[in-house]
């Protein structure tokens, strides 16, 4: 027992050292470097079952993340999207981490090149998906995948950037007829931020070629969101159609508007956003030792109307979530999840109570380590981290 305990206190020393040394990068002005030794602390982290290490780095992580601009400035030359690539680079291919997620870190690169309409080093991302996924691995993998691998057509190579207007006649096709398939999976399994993403990027394809088809495209879209939309998706759609459309956003701009009659705004915050600890033990305090060697401590199944947690220790009981507007969040038992749309994501564990409750929003956590759940999919989470059942 004394080994066991000598050995864990080094472990975490050497974790430690790995995040104050990236921390230590930031501030010494070395994004790159940083994200990298952010990427390689969450990376030994999760090799060694740590997820109390794990959701330390993350929250350091996010911090980091959140500081640099979206595009890159004169100032700062290297943008969120730029450090997710090293941050990527240095975890685990095979690994679905439960606090710091590989493939929700490139899903949200992916998303920024839409908002954006920049593609440089989108590219190096499709590798990521290539060939079979493996077992464990969520239905929206395969989607995100499509996405990835369609929209890296206009990338060459992996530091260029092209723009639509330079793609010829038969990529446009493959690349239309691409996401339209991964816009209808993704409509079918109602993941409403992905179909935003995909479709966004259809329109501006099509808006150049095709006008009617693109207007077709958009209302086959908005047509399938809930009778009470979530107003703040909408209104980030709006912006983003009008970032790349410009001049050319009036009708598509205005398909959008007309779902936001009756369209729910979320909360704007509730509760606060931290805790003070040393209470006694949580529920999943007091069961920890049985969970360290990887058997899953907690299971989230989505369903049609949203998700039920079930804690797989004594002490905490399931409960059922219903989709809303916003990010939301539960706590079950010393763990803290939190809910936007059809994804989830294990925001942090205690296994000592804390006074307080962390805060919901009007806004997804860009850098949590949301999964997206289909209809009748179960996300099972462990000291392993995160894997997948299909019904």
């Amino acid at each position: 027992m004394r080994i066991t305990i000598v050995f864990a206190s080094l472990l975490t020393v050497v974790l430690a050292k790995d995040l104050a040394t990236a921390k230590a990068l930031a501030k010494a002005g070395k994004i790159e470097e940083a994200a990298a030794a952010f990427g390689v602390a969450a990376a030994a982290a999760q090799k060694q079952r740590d997820l109390v290490a794990e959701q330390k780095i993350a929250e350091a992580l996010a911090a980091f993340l959140d500081g640099l601009p979206p595009e890159p400035t004169a100032k700062q030359k290297v943008s969120a999207s730029m450090a997710t690539a090293a941050i990527v680079s240095s975890l685990n291919p095979g690994h679905r981490g439960v606090f710091v997620s590989r493939t929700a870190l490139i899903r949200e690169s992916l998303y920024d090149a839409t908002r954006t309409g920049v593609f440089r080093g989108v590219g190096r991302y499709s590798v990521l998906y290539r060939g079979r996924g493996k077992n464990g691995d969520s239905q929206a993998r395969e989607i995100v995948a499509q996405y990835a691998q369609a929209i890296s057509r206009c990338v060459p190579a992996p530091e260029s950037q092209r723009s639509r207007a330079e793609l010829d006649e038969d990529d446009t096709k493959i690349l239309v007829a691409s996401l339209r398939e991964a816009q209808q999976a993704a409509i079918k399994r109602g993941f409403v931020e992905l179909t935003m993403h995909i479709t966004t990027e259809m329109v501006a394809i099509l808006a150049h070629i095709d006008p009617k088809e693109a207007e077709k495209c958009l209302r086959r879209a908005t047509a399938t969101l809930a009778k009470e939309p979530d107003l703040e998706l909408l209104i980030k759609w709006s912006g983003m159609l009008r970032a790349r459309l410009g001049k050319n956003n009036g009708p598509y701009a205005a398909i959008v508007a007309s779902k936001m009659e009756g369209a729910t705004r979320p909360p704007a915050g509730t509760g606060s956003a931290g805790g003070t600890p040393g209470g006694p033990q949580s529920a999943l305090g007091v069961a920890w030792r049985r969970f360290r060697r990887g058997a899953p401590f907690l299971t989230i199944k989505r369903d049609p109307k949203g998700f039920t947690v079930v804690p797989k220790f004594k002490r905490a009981r399931e409960i059922e979530v219903v989709f809303k507007p916003g990010e939301r969040v539960r706590r079950v038992g010393g763990v803290h999840i939190l809910f936007h749309g059809s994804s989830a994501a294990v925001q942090w564990i205690e296994l000592k109570e804390k006074e307080g409750f962390p805060a919901e929003s009007s806004h997804r956590s860009r850098w949590r380590a949301y999964y997206l759940l289909a209809n009748d999919e179960t996300m099972t989470v462990s000291t392993k981290g995160v894997a997948f059942k299909r019904r």
